[in-house]
């Protein structure tokens, strides 16, 4: 595979989905030793929103959902 190809056996065709519900945007993301992902944004409207934080492991190939967003302050 060449750099910057999408790696098709990762997710569904090379792409995952976080669903956080609301808007949300990704700040910053991190590969772990273990070749996790890690990101990091923000959920919810600019200014009033809440941080979000996810983690997909390279060893999961199952749909995955990530947990309820934290309740309003």
């Amino acid at each position: 595979m060449a750099a910057g190809d999408l790696d098709v056996s990762f997710g569904t065709a090379g792409k995952a989905v976080v669903d956080f519900g609301q808007t949300s945007i990704v700040n910053a993301m991190a590969v772990q030793s273990d070749q996790s992902l890690v990101l990091a944004g923000r959920v919810g409207n600019p200014g009033t929103g809440d941080w979000a934080l996810a983690r997909r492991g390279s060893c999961q190939t199952e749909a995955w959902t990530p947990p309820s967003a934290p309740a309003a302050r």
